[in-house]
């Protein structure tokens, strides 16, 4: 357990290479205990206690055989209500790490691993919005992504400039069975489309990966750092929130992308009721970033049809029941609200008790809305 607490300590601290080796060694002692402890004849929760630890540290090793022997051993004991449901936990975790390896599958410096898994996802079979929305909003965040990095103002209407269109032109290789999986490419196969990116990896996947790792975390702070420009920031959470799970149909999203010639996994878990919680934090500054007035303004979530109200979509309509309301978009979320016209949402606002003026924080389909306010 002391090399488990250095490892983790190392893990913090971004040493993860050096954290894994300590793992390793970790989780060899723990399991030669854990197999002790079942020999000897100790009492039941003992051993079980230990058996938990060992599949749990063999996880954080990266040694996702060796945890899903323990978790089997494990599961295949008398176990209390608690420890089995963390083990049972701990095999979704191992599933959904093992549908991140490629598994022959050979990534280029620009392309992407993208993997859906959950209730709703057979092997290599889920529904169609559950994938084609979140590979279409990955796009939008590439595109958003490439605008912010080469310094465009941000761009309320219209279509992205000819080389921006160069850079995130997608494309998408046949599906795969691994819960759901699908590899998409940024960019043009010349480094030339890339330029401004590539490094020893696409820094463009690179940073993408960086600010959803963050957002899936809730480090607003260390977001607010990489992305300083209010507009850009609300744009990336609100697409952030498209790209999560929903707890339901989809509870994980993964993303295998490459660093310095080596795969690197990522597991998006955060549900999206979460990032709305992130989103209304960053409502309490203006597009300017200027701080609001705090006291004057409350969250409310309202139910309804949403309507454009003008061409620009800085203003829509939302109709609930026998009244209308006319809600004020911030510039990050004019594209988002674009998708809801006409549709059934919960609109997550900021009111303004003193004038009655009402600002969007995040929208969503009102059928995906457990109700947060």
């Amino acid at each position: 357990m002391c090399l488990a607490d250095d490892a983790d300590y190392l893990k913090h601290h971004g040493q993860i290479e050096e954290a894994i080796e300590l793992f390793k060694k970790s989780f060899s002692l723990e399991r030669e205990a854990a197999w002790a402890a079942v020999g000897s004849g100790i009492d039941n929760l003992s051993a079980n206690v230990l058996i938990k630890s060992a599949a749990f540290l063999g996880y954080d090793a990266g040694l996702i055989r060796e945890s899903e022997q323990m978790v089997g051993l494990a599961l295949s004991r008398s176990l209390s209500a608690d420890i089995a449901e963390e083990m049972r936990d701990l095999l979704e975790n191992i599933n959904f790490s093992r549908h991140l390896r490629l598994n022959g599958i050979t990534l280029s410096d620009n392309e992407i691993q993208i993997v859906v898994a959950g209730n709703g996802v057979a092997h290599g079979m889920a529904r169609e919005d559950d994938v084609n929305d979140r590979i279409s909003t990955f796009k939008q965040i590439a595109i958003r992504t490439a605008e912010r990095t080469k310094g465009r103002r941000f761009r309320t209407n219209g279509q992205p400039a000819k080389d921006i269109k160069d850079i995130c032109m997608s494309y998408l290789s046949i599906p795969r069975a691994a819960s759901f999986a699908v590899t998409m490419r940024i960019g043009e196969t010349s480094e030339n489309s890339l330029e401004d990116f590539q490094g020893g990896t696409n820094a463009l996947i690179e940073d993408i990966v960086t600010n959803l790792t963050l957002a899936n975390n809730g480090n607003v702070t260390a977001l607010k750092e990489r992305i300083k420009d209010q507009s850009y920031l609300e744009n990336f959470v609100n697409l952030a929130k498209e790209m999560a799970p929903d707890g339901e149909r989809v509870n994980l999203v993964g993303l295998t992308f490459k660093k310095a010639g080596a795969d690197v996994p990522v597991e998006l878990r955060t549900p999206k009721l979460k990032y709305r919680e992130i989103a209304s934090s960053l409502a309490l500054s203006d597009s300017s970033g200027e701080e609001l007035e705090k006291d004057s303004w409350v969250r409310e979530s309202l139910y309804g049809v949403l309507y454009a109200a003008n061409s620009n979509s800085d203003e829509v309509k939302l109709q609930v029941e026998n009244k209308k309301y006319t809600i004020k978009v911030p510039k990050g979320l004019t594209e988002i609200v674009r998708k809801y016209f006409n549709t059934e949402v919960m609109a997550l606002v900021s009111h303004n008790k003193a004038n009655e003026s009402f600002r969007l924080i995040s929208i969503d389909l009102k059928e995906e809305e457990p109700r947060l306010f």
